[in-house]
């Protein structure tokens, strides 16, 4: 699941409790949801255009100004902080943020890659000052 991202900031907070709600005693639950804990990693990873994207259409360079402007309008997301996902779910039991994909990432440039890459995050993800630059966060716990 994941789909807290899409959702107005306004309506993240009773989602979560909606989760809790319908959960049995130590039901578990599984949420993979976009990070971007990097301004710096953010700005040249805008400042690359890509071909496609998950709305269907190219992204382009924030450097092209007014498709830039148009582009965020189109976008029905949003991505997390760390600090933000535990504070939304800090009711939950046996709480982990698990960080997935850093160089991963690079697989839409070169795909030839991929194996790699996966190696090479591993690797990083397991040194927690790397963790800021993860696409995602894996969120798990129980009621």
């Amino acid at each position: 699941l994941g789909v807290l991202h899409h959702l107005k900031q306004c309506d993240v907070e009773p989602t979560v409790k909606e989760i809790y709600r319908v959960l049995k005693k130590d039901g578990k639950f599984f949420i993979n949801e976009p990070i971007e804990e990097s301004k710096i990693f953010e700005f040249f990873q805008n400042l690359i255009p890509i071909k496609q994207c998950q709305l269907g259409e190219a992204r382009p360079s924030m450097l092209d100004r007014n498709k830039w402007k148009q582009y965020q309008a189109k976008l029905d997301e949003r991505s997390f902080k760390i600090k933000e996902l535990t504070r939304y779910f800090e009711k939950f039991k046996d709480l982990r943020l698990i960080p997935h994909g850093i160089f991963n990432r690079l697989e839409r440039i070169f795909p030839r890659y991929r194996r790699l890459f996966n190696r090479i995050d591993e690797k990083l993800i397991r040194r927690k000052i790397f963790n800021k630059f993860c696409r995602t966060m894996v969120i798990c716990g129980k009621k």
